[in-house]
């Protein structure tokens, strides 16, 4: 059980006027040496421009030991070796890589002193306080946590062809008044605009038996869907107070709700069995796809793209405009589109019980994966440089654009106002080759991991409309209505979850999903035999899941950044 922490205090105005830069930090005072600091750190290349801009910067030397994080056989060989770097991320538990010795804690007071940009961050939001507490040392942390921020939201909802849906009979009054375009091509749009599961309900017996695109045929497949749950009911889950991908354990948790001071692990629930009675209702009407069961999320989509799908109802607006052959983009060509075709996204749709929403694509935003950890035979100096370098280049907006893009004018410019545009690539064969120094030019530069992804950077990786999308609606007071969290979360591992999920995980998921597919495709009746399917999960270490889950922490507690029960 780990030691319960506070919010970590604002940082001090000693520490604020540490902000400002850290030229000539490795080159004064005690710690100052004729020869440069060598230090090795996990990165795909041992060299690049940006490990360059580094050495003069702290007047050291950082050496990149040429092993992407993700390559598991190469990084069990290093570590079989004994030469782990200075500085790395892992995908391996950092509790295990403490606890063999591996890797050294680092202290608060050193991270708040030497990491300043971190430290402000981790302020702003507190929870990411509460990552890697080492258990018995409440004042140290097991290593610097991933922000990973800017897709934390509500982004995925429903889309469909609006110039069909009018020819079916079925409007938006506000659409265009209030319509936001989300390309530069009047392709995509987003509309603010709610409507109730009948509404959508009619819309798909519309696509059913009409004829929209006017080819004399009713060949349209009213709703795509595939083998995926989530994938194909994300917002009719919403729709019921569940949130996305309920027989998924995540991080050692089961999703689950309270209702009337009940507790619910969702998979067993009763918003689990209403929704499972809408599916089967739905596609005993022929309104879902009924080769879903058989259908790969790529095949899937390939109907979209061919024009044989009505309505989606998993639309990730991220992948507004960039990706064009996924939904909405996929749903109308460009020479549709300049014959009148528009695509429109609008929020989950409203249930019998007042629900609305979706789960957001991560629940906290800092993550528990590949924090930086700190080698054990690292020496407090070292250990203090490291947290420098890490702080700059991963914390500071200067950092975080050149270790991922490389020197500005160089390999990239600007779309429009600096950090508030997008970042575009040059042409890699147009680099100078007094900066190549490895043959990646259109690569991170540096260390993806962690990584610091705060909302303030949506605007340099996303088109302006969509980013501007993002920060007005999706990260505001909208985008926290339609959120749907569970209502406990393990998030520092102090329950038993992760060792039963390994003991009994596989064997509950494999019931869950033939209960949904015998279920949606009416090969059972859930009514009659919901009890035996519960009973089945309870006892074949389902009990002992649910126990667990009662014993973690409620999440909006967490997100404050504090542990209450």
């Amino acid at each position: 059980m780990h030691a319960k922490t506070k919010p970590a205090v604002i940082v001090t105005l000693a520490i604020a006027l540490l902000l400002p830069s850290y030229a000539g930090a490795a080159g004064t005072g005690e710690g100052a040496a004729e020869e440069p600091m060598v230090i090795t750190w996990s990165h795909p290349y041992e060299d690049s421009w940006f490990l360059h801009h580094l050495n003069e910067m702290f007047n050291v030397t950082v050496k990149g030991n040429g092993i992407v994080i993700h390559d598991r056989d190469k990084q069990a060989l290093m570590f079989a070796a004994g030469e782990a770097p200075d500085a790395f991320s892992y995908w391996k538990p950092v509790t295990e890589l403490y606890d063999e010795g591996i890797i050294q804690s680092l202290p608060l007071d050193a991270i708040r002193t030497f990491a300043p940009y971190y430290s402000r961050t981790v302020d702003e939001r507190p929870v990411g306080w509460l990552m890697h507490q080492v258990p018995d040392k409440e004042d140290h942390r097991y290593g610097i946590a991933t922000l990973g921020e800017m897709h934390g939201v509500t982004t995925t909802h429903v889309s469909f062809r609006m110039d069909y849906a009018r020819k079916l009979g079925f409007d938006l009054e506000t659409y265009d008044a209030n319509k936001r375009s989300l390309d530069d091509i009047g392709r995509v749009y987003w509309l603010d605009e709610s409507r109730d599961l009948q509404w959508f309900e009619d819309l798909l017996v519309a696509f059913r038996d009409g004829d929209p695109d006017g080819n004399g045929k009713n060949d349209h497949i009213p709703m795509a869907a595939n083998q995926g749950i989530d994938a194909t009911w994300h917002s009719i889950l919403g729709a019921f107070g569940l949130s996305q991908y309920p027989d998924y354990y995540y991080g050692g948790n089961l999703k689950n709700y309270e209702e009337n001071g009940e507790f619910h692990i969702e998979i067993i629930s009763p918003r689990w069995k209403a929704f499972l009675k809408h599916a089967a209702r739905w596609y005993a009407m022929g309104l879902v796809d009924r080769e879903f069961p058989t259908l790969s999320l790529g095949q899937m989509r390939g109907k979209v793209e061919a024009g044989r799908i009505g309505v989606y109802m998993r639309t990730r607006v991220n992948y507004v405009p960039r990706l064009s052959k996924r939904p909405p983009n996929s749903f109308a060509t460009e020479a549709e589109v300049a014959q009148g075709a528009e695509v429109v996204v609008v929020p989950a749709p409203i249930g019998p019980g007042g629900f609305q929403g979706t789960g957001p694509d991560g629940l906290f935003p800092f993550g528990t994966a590949y924090p930086l950890v700190v080698n054990s035979n690292v020496g407090e100096a070292k250990r203090d440089m490291i947290l420098q370098i890490e702080d700059y280049a991963h914390w500071t907006d200067e950092g975080r654009i050149l270790y991922r893009f490389g020197k500005e004018g160089v390999f990239w410019d600007w779309a429009g106002e600096p950090y508030k545009s997008a970042v575009v690539r040059r042409d890699p064969n147009t680099v100078p080759s007094e900066y190549l120094f490895n043959d990646h030019p259109d690569q991170p530069q540096f260390s993806t991991t962690p990584h610091s992804e705060t909302k303030d950077m949506i605007p340099i990786h996303m088109f302006r409309q969509t980013a501007q999308l993002y920060l007005d609606v999706f990260h505001g007071p909208r985008g926290q209505e339609l959120r749907i969290d569970p209502h406990r979360y393990d998030l520092v591992g102090e329950t038993r979850m992760t060792d039963l999920i390994t003991r009994y995980g596989e064997e509950l998921q494999s019931l869950a999903r033939e209960f949904y597919f015998k279920a949606v495709t009416g090969e059972i009746d859930v009514d009659a035999d919901w009890d035996g399917y519960v009973s089945a999960w309870l006892s074949n270490g389902g009990e002992e899941m649910l126990a667990e889950m009662r014993k973690a922490p409620l999440v909006q507690p967490l997100l404050e950044g504090r542990f209450e029960y």
